[in-house]
């Protein structure tokens, strides 16, 4: 059992540091799969074979009622139905037995319910599901199930750590790997740098959210040795997030510090003089802390300006009739005319090349023909798991931003600002693209929802 203990701890972090394994495509027959889902797969067999060994191992729980107040002050009955640790839920019954209502342990357990409802009912709704079913199995489902599963094993704040370190770690990797494709002048046909992914895109959407979250914590900690890890971390990520010319990419890292930004030096805290629960370093607000951020965005972006004329994508932006911008708007377009179509069920996910091509007859030659996702991500999300994903994906979203923003006000959590930014990052990249449509994607989305329900149950034990 202690080996298993050990196996079990540490699986999360090895799988996400693994993350972009995701391209070793396998093939058994007809059935289709990759390195990652192998991994979260066999992860979730070890998970689930660990949980029934200790519910059968440990006493099982007995339901229990206790009085307690309600809203208002009124009274009332708690009963807790301890069945496991992650399915444990909590129903408040008022003594009068009118407004009944159930409190879920975790908010987010709904409007995944909905995504999930909705990629299946999207996918139900085509004449082959064959592709959608793959896709709902690679980047919905084994996605939460990981998620879930690490949230469980989750039970200190080092666990949290662990799981960071394996995050940044794979995000440097990755770049000094793609570092490695920059010295050999391996670049696309544009001069961008993809490494291995199939397209800077691709590269940037994976290193980005790594990138913020090293630039956060390396702000907030107090560390010295920390810091520095942390900044270099950054400057490897940041010099590859650079070359793929990714200008999504790089809005949405812009439209991330800002935030900060911000939430540092424009939000008053809620709890602002509650100095013992700060985490984050004192200089943090302080003048010089200040004046190092406005340097900071004013050389990234005249960078960017000094070395953006040299690029043949900026180039082509330039160049309007035949710009990545254009082709996009083209692409919205179609889009818009599908949906019209399909509004309330969509049309199944991984199946827009399909349809893009086919209404290709109500527009002039497309800029672009090879168009997997419809490079936005509300129209993916309402294209492919229709208007109940939709729905369930914005108030999935709006959780995260109120409860990670609210962390930080409260209690000063550095890793929930960070996880702010992050977000805001989607957001933004998210109208030029698709950041979440994919398994390194879906799995880190994943990982943002489930670490954002454990920092969030840390801040009310304490």
């Amino acid at each position: 059992m202690f080996y298993l203990q050990k196996i079990i701890k540490w699986s999360p972090a090895i799988i996400i540091f693994a993350a972009p394994l995701y391209l070793v495509q396998l093939k058994f027959g007809w059935f289709s799969t990759n390195a990652l889902e192998i991994l979260m797969a066999g992860f979730l067999l070890i998970w689930l074979f660990y949980s029934f060994a200790l519910f059968f191992v440990t006493p099982a729980p007995r339901p229990s009622v206790s009085a307690q107040g309600g809203e208002g002050g009124k009274a009332g009955v708690q009963i807790n139905l301890g069945l496991a640790s992650r399915l444990e839920f909590t129903l408040t019954l008022p003594k009068g037995g009118n407004d009944r209502k159930e409190a879920w342990r975790s908010q987010f357990f709904l409007p995944i319910i909905l995504i999930l409802a909705g990629a299946l009912s999207s996918s139900l709704a085509v004449a082959d599901p064959k592709t959608s079913f793959g896709i709902l199995k690679s980047w919905f489902v084994l996605p939460a199930l990981f998620g879930w599963a690490m949230a469980d094993l989750i039970k200190e704040k080092e666990d949290i750590k662990r799981i960071l370190i394996a995050w940044i770690s794979s995000g440097v990797a990755v770049s000094l790997i793609s570092l490695i494709y920059f010295w050999q002048g391996k670049f696309t046909f544009d001069g961008r740098l993809a490494a291995f992914y199939l397209s800077p895109n691709h590269l940037a959407m994976y290193l980005a959210p790594a990138f913020l979250v090293s630039l956060v914590l390396g702000f907030s900690s107090q560390k010295l040795k920390e810091k520095f890890i942390f900044f270099i971390s950054c400057a490897a990520m940041g010099i590859a997030i650079y070359f793929t010319f990714s200008y999504g990419a790089w809005l949405g890292i812009l439209a991330g510090i800002l935030v900060v930004i911000i939430v540092l030096y424009f939000v008053t805290p809620a709890k602002a003089g509650v100095q013992a629960r700060i985490n984050l370093d004192s200089r943090l607000r302080g003048n010089d802390t200040k004046k190092f951020f406005i340097v900071f965005i004013v050389v990234i972006l005249l960078i960017i300006l000094l070395f953006l004329g040299n690029s043949q994508k900026f180039i082509n932006l330039v160049n309007f009739d035949r710009s990545s911008l254009q082709s996009r708007l083209m692409i919205w377009r179609s889009a818009g005319l599908i949906l019209k179509d399909h509004w309330f069920l969509g049309i199944g996910p991984g199946n827009f090349q399909g349809q893009y091509l086919a209404y290709q007859k109500y527009f002039p030659p497309y800029l672009e023909w090879a168009v997997p996702q419809p490079h936005n991500l509300f129209l993916a999300f309402w294209l492919q798991t229709g208007l109940v994903g939709l729905a369930g994906f914005i108030w999935l979203y709006i959780l995260l931003l109120k409860i990670n923003l609210s962390l930080w006000l409260k209690q000063k959590e550095p890793l929930a600002l960070a996880l702010l930014a992050v977000l805001i990052y989607i957001l933004i990249h998210g109208l030029l693209d698709t950041p979440l449509w994919k398994n390194d994607l879906a799995l880190i989305f994943a990982v943002i929802i489930f670490l954002t329900s454990q920092i969030g149950k840390f801040e009310q034990n304490s």
